[in-house]
């Protein structure tokens, strides 16, 4: 369990990691800070990220600006860092992707200690974590954009496919991006394309939301899996009244995955318990495996989150390993 806690305190930050064991830190913090005081660090910053809106790839001039001696490392991972922060107030799409690569490339030097782990070293400016924003904010864009160009070009085929077989959440985000943004008519032509080759409710669930199509939302749960069942859930509840929402339980209690059925019970369990009907369909799984899901819905005050997790079978905190903890939050076990 301590290892498990530790992991957690350490959630917020990204140690530097050398086989087995982190690095220790290398810099004071308060000495790193004065260090950097007087090198002009935002004017040069700000020069350089209106170069790259400009389209320079500006790789070289920062390097070029990091092989003066005269500059303490600080301030040379301050300047980077800087420039990474600017460039993402701009349009996620203009920054060039050579000075993204460059940014992600680019190895800090300055480690302190972390606040609650003092023989912990973690860099002073994150710029690989500023950097990694900055390309699946980019990732998503162009996913966006594509979806849109395809979509108006009459592709509905290709934005399916594209959401399919793309494994990157960016991607996949985007492209529900594109889709979002098209004219309601296009939404349902794509919402018809879909169900007629099988559905993908993340993709299409957000689109049937918009266009409140119940009957749509019961054929896309047949296939329906993952957390895009308790998201567009609580979008159901949202949007269509206690009479719809009834329809979508009986119909994922009818031909859903029981591990999807047992979201839809979660979610929309507890605002269905009260109705007649509702409360019928809920004890018709008195018996069943989805009887405990069931119960709690029916209990009050139960948050839906933790219905949704009961659904899923997923245990308290206390089911899980030390393992578990640490090598799933990707730290080293101390």
């Amino acid at each position: 369990m301590r290892r498990l806690l530790l992991a957690f305190l350490l959630a917020s930050t990204t140690p530097m990691v050398l086989g087995d064991a982190w690095v220790e830190p290398n810099w004071d913090r308060r000495a790193a800070h004065q260090a950097i005081a007087s090198r002009g660090i935002n004017a040069l910053a700000h020069d350089l990220v209106a170069r790259a809106a400009a389209g320079e790839d500006i790789g070289k001039r920062i390097d070029a600006l990091l092989q003066d001696e005269r500059w303490p490392a600080p301030a040379r991972d301050a300047l980077v860092h800087q420039v990474a922060l600017g460039l993402g107030d701009l349009p996620p799409l203009v920054p060039p992707p050579t000075v993204i690569a460059y940014l992600r490339a680019y190895e800090v030097t300055v480690l302190v200690a972390h606040e609650e782990v003092p023989t912990m070293g973690v860099p002073l400016f994150p710029v690989a974590a500023v950097a990694a924003g900055l390309e699946h904010r980019r990732v998503r864009a162009e996913a966006r954009r594509t979806a849109a160009d395809l979509l108006q070009a009459g592709a509905h085929d290709r934005v399916l496919a594209t959401y399919r077989d793309s494994a990157d959440r960016n991607v996949r985000a985007g492209t529900v991006d594109g889709v979002m943004d098209s004219p309601p008519a296009t939404q349902q032509r794509l919402l018809e394309v879909g169900l007629a080759s099988g559905g993908m409710l993340a993709l299409l669930g957000p689109v049937a939301l918009a266009q409140q199509d119940a009957s749509a939302l019961e054929k896309l749960l047949i296939n329906a899996e993952g957390p895009a069942v308790a998201s567009t859930m609580r979008g159901a509840r949202e949007r269509f009244a206690a009479d719809q929402l009834e329809d979508l339980l009986a119909a994922a209690l009818r031909s859903a995955p029981a591990a999807t059925a047992g979201v839809v019970v979660a979610e929309l369990g507890p605002v269905l318990r009260d109705r007649p009907r509702g409360r019928a369909l809920l004890q018709s799984l008195d018996g069943t495996v989805l009887a405990g899901a069931a119960a709690l819905a029916r209990t009050a005050d139960v948050p839906a989150p933790q219905l949704t997790a009961v659904a899923k079978g997923q245990g308290a905190i206390t089911a899980w390993t030390e393992e578990d903890g640490v090598l799933g939050l990707g730290y080293p076990v101390p």
